[in-house]
């Protein structure tokens, strides 16, 4: 009565190391993957017209950190690398572990659906024993059914084939969604739209954004002032009039001196790291306060207060401020992204919990990961504000072990009552999601609940934190400031350790060396134990 057959939805980052691990436990993964190729929204590098990645993107993480623990990106590149760079890595992830045979493109999953809820457990004792220091069911009880925990023992799942246009379903026993979180752009209502856009002015979410040729001589205005904001400013300073940024954070318009500024063009020349293809901006870079209204022709700024109330902030104006504007002629709102599953249906999740997926926010989960009351179904990859690919091959491991019914994690799943009583604590927070530094201890949670810590994960973990820090200390808090940070080189080593595992830390794939790597946990490799940076000045640097 174990879950064998396991759909995944989607084969980028998330998809891939979920059937790996998946595949691993001895399950039967099938990938249902709407695109032609491996890699989601970095696939072949080439972005889709509503993907969040555009060709001109540089990564804001080093190569050495982003990687899977025991798959390094070909050590020939910089360690700020291209989206293609990305694309390409995924695709040889894919073929190391023979991933492809798992999947099906060109599939567009419609619907997901429980149709056969788990029968409650008939002696509670059984449920409990999961987590008890007993290893029997009190006497006389009936044996042990896995379903119960997991809620929902078949799912059907729905999808559109592209080549076909048939509608197909299938039954699994378990579902991972790793379909991203990049999908259901948010797009504010802004007072003063509809004239803007009568009076000749563009407006578009940075998800339809893909080059800076279309702004060249043109006054842009930037909403958003985080990574996506700052970049796509950076790369259209290089040919338009002028760009402002309307950063909430910001009290008064300001002009940003770029002197000394990178803008992170793309000439086209694999010059592969931001800001080493063009030093000198064609046009002025503004920043601003919060956008308050468009009139026709211009936007208009005035200081706001935030207020965290929800899931999205919710600002209101600061007394004695006025506002102050500049010309526009197109608007890219750079204003993020919201959870969406438009195949998990809320209401055919009442009687098991429900399900709510907005910006912020999808509930109710189990440790950032499994429906509380239907863990059967899983999602790989939420949490932001992170180093992603090595947090979900941890989240994969963990859901593989738990639908195998491994007992290293036995005490994964708590009763249901638990779950959800931790899940409506979890929705409390303000952006649940978000992890930022606690990623490091949520990882080494789900390694000790999955039976995979050890010294090896607990040794790349803190190497991992550290590099983290120290991109985040070098990155520019606000646009236009240089760019040099996406310069610098990082460098993985071993001390005093045999060849092999030096080839290991420089990135190699030799035969020898893949031998060694081992799949049965997330730390089972050698890892590299220091690092180093160079930094664009020239500096050297041995991080500690």
């Amino acid at each position: 009565l174990e879950a064998k057959r396991v759909c995944v939805v989607g084969a980028g980052a998330a998809g891939l190391v979920a059937a790996r691990r998946l595949s691993e436990a001895g399950l039967h993964p099938t990938v249902l993957e709407r695109g032609h190729a491996v890699g989601g929204l970095w696939a072949l590098g080439e972005a889709r017209a509503d993907g969040a990645v555009y060709p001109g993107l540089v990564t804001n993480l080093p190569k050495e950190l982003m990687a899977f623990h025991d798959f390094p990106f070909d050590c020939s590149l910089p360690s700020f690398v291209r989206a293609r760079d990305v694309a390409r890595y995924l695709q040889a992830y894919a073929l190391k572990h023979s991933l492809e045979k798992f999947i099906q493109f060109g599939k567009t999953v419609t619907c997901i659906e429980p149709i056969c809820l788990a029968p409650k457990s008939p002696d509670p004792s059984i449920e409990r024993l999961l987590n008890s220091k007993e290893t029997e069911p009190k006497k006389n009880a009936p044996p042990f059914n896995p379903v119960f925990r997991l809620g929902v023992d078949r799912w059907r799942v729905s999808w559109q084939d592209e080549w076909s246009g048939a509608t197909e379903c299938a039954d699994f026993d378990a579902v991972v969604c790793a379909s991203g979180h990049y999908e259901q752009a948010v797009v504010p209502e802004i007072s003063g739209l509809q004239e803007y856009l009568r009076a000749g002015g563009s407006s578009a979410h940075s998800q339809a954004y893909k080059t800076a040729a279309p702004f060249a001589g043109k006054r842009v205005v930037v909403v958003g002032a985080r990574a996506s904001g700052t970049d796509i400013a950076r790369e259209i300073l290089n040919v338009a009039a002028a760009v402002t940024v309307a950063d909430p954070s910001c009290t008064a318009l300001e002009r940003v001196d770029t002197g000394a500024a990178d803008t992170g063009a793309d000439t086209g020349a694999d010059t592969r790291a931001a800001g080493t293809a063009n030093t000198a901006s064609s046009g002025e870079l503004w920043r601003a306060p919060a956008l308050v209204r468009l009139e026709a022709g211009r936007a208009v700024f005035c200081p706001r207060k935030i207020r965290r109330s929800g899931a999205a902030p919710a600002t209101e104006g600061v007394a004695g401020c006025s506002e102050e504007s500049v010309a526009c002629d197109a608007l890219v709102l750079c204003t993020g992204y919201a959870y969406s599953f438009p195949f998990l249906r809320a209401e055919t999740f009442s009687n098991i919990g429900g399900l709510v997926a907005a910006r912020g926010k999808v509930s109710p989960l189990h440790l950032h990961l499994f429906h509380a009351g239907a863990p059967g179904l899983s999602f790989v990859g939420l949490p932001h504000s992170v180093v992603p690919f090595p947090l979900m091959d941890a989240q994969a491991t963990l859901v593989a072990r738990v639908l195998a019914d491994d007992a290293r994690a036995a005490t994964a799943l708590p009763p249901r009552e638990e779950r959800l009583r931790l899940a409506a604590e979890l929705d409390a927070l303000t952006d649940p999601l978000h992890l930022g530094n606690a990623q490091w201890g949520y990882v080494r949670e789900l390694a000790r609940l999955g039976g995979f810590s050890d010294a090896w994960l607990e040794l790349r973990l803190k190497l991992a934190q550290t590099l983290y820090n120290d991109v985040s200390a070098h990155r520019p808090n606000k646009p236009g400031s240089p760019d040099a940070y996406r310069r610098a080189q990082y460098e993985l080593y071993i001390t005093d350790v045999p060849p092999a595992q030096a080839l290991l830390a420089a990135g190699e794939h030799s035969s020898e060396t893949d031998v060694r790597l081992g799949t049965d946990a997330l730390g089972a490799c050698d890892a590299p134990e220091r690092a180093r940076v160079r930094r664009a000045d020239g500096s050297e640097e041995e991080l500690p």
